[in-house]
């Protein structure tokens, strides 16, 4: 993530924040979210620092 960090500037530090979010990852590696809905989740948490996806809600 470092080197996305240093390219994307504050919109890489929101992706490592927003899919790396504890409570968040624990979900997804414990099975209580697919993966599936882990990257919905990471989308949805990066939508108001990124703006709506193309085709997206």
């Amino acid at each position: 993530m470092t080197a996305l960090d240093r390219s994307w500037g504050p919109v890489g530090r929101s992706l490592a924040a927003v899919a790396f979010e504890a409570g968040l990852l624990e979900a997804a590696v414990t099975g209580h979210l697919s993966d599936e809905q882990w990257r919905r989740r990471v989308v949805d948490g990066l939508t108001p620092v990124c703006g709506a996806r193309p085709g997206g809600p």
